[in-house]
């Protein structure tokens, strides 16, 4: 029963698909978070191609930093609550499951 509902709690608070009013009415929200990685995909491709490519931006740090910059701040949003991760920060358990003896 634990595993469900840890399911559903994933679904609706991580997944971000109950931010649409209909989200299995049509693949319209799909198809605009689709378009919108593409769009910021592409910039990053083509921030790494001004810098002189793959090859110079990591020797430039560029890539380590963004990395870097990225976690901290997923990091932040965890422990703001910002992010919800169930069972982390959200619907944690309370007490533990007793250890099975034989």
């Amino acid at each position: 029963a634990r595993i469900a509902l840890r399911t559903q709690q994933i679904i609706a608070f991580e997944s971000g698909v109950t931010n649409t009013a209909d989200p299995v009415g049509g693949s319209y929200a799909i198809e605009d978070l689709t378009d919108r990685i593409e769009r910021e995909a592409q910039a990053y491709i083509d921030r790494i191609d001004s810098m002189g490519g793959t090859l110079a931006a990591i020797e430039s740090g560029y890539i380590q930093g963004e990395i870097q910059q990225a976690a901290y701040n997923y990091q932040l949003a965890v422990e703001r609550g910002e992010q919800i991760v169930v069972g982390v920060n959200k619907f944690r358990q309370q007490e533990k499951d007793p250890t099975p003896v034989f």
